[in-house]
């Protein structure tokens, strides 16, 4: 479900273009029965918002904060199309890994042997 006061969702497939950036993605909400339904949805991003996706990649997790929905008719089927306007990237300092909780990379300078 994508929300109008912010969604956070997690990218599948990302494809980035001169002008625009394509993305699969997926949202989750958690139902009354406590578990978690998934949507998949496919957007395109353009001008600062195809410019703040520049760095972020398959698996990468980001809030959008502002987005159309348009249906859209194709050979005969109904597609919904996600221009997405707005988002929140954060940048890790740090490798994505993973490693289990608690643990950590340590850089070979910071090795004591």
């Amino acid at each position: 479900m994508l929300s109008s006061k912010g969604s956070f969702i997690k990218i599948w497939e990302i494809e980035k273009k001169p002008t625009f950036t394509t993305l699969q993605f997926s949202t989750s909400k958690k139902n009354k029965d406590g578990e978690y339904v998934n949507s998949s949805w496919k957007g395109i991003a353009f001008k600062e918002t195809h410019e703040k996706l520049k760095d972020v990649n398959k698996g990468d997790r980001i809030k959008i904060t502002d987005f159309s929905i348009e249906k859209e008719k194709y050979n005969d089927k109904i597609y919904e199309k996600v221009t997405i306007w707005g988002v929140e990237v954060e940048q890790s300092e740090k490798p994505k890994t993973d490693l289990p909780q608690g643990f950590d990379i340590v850089e070979d300078d910071e090795i004591p042997f």
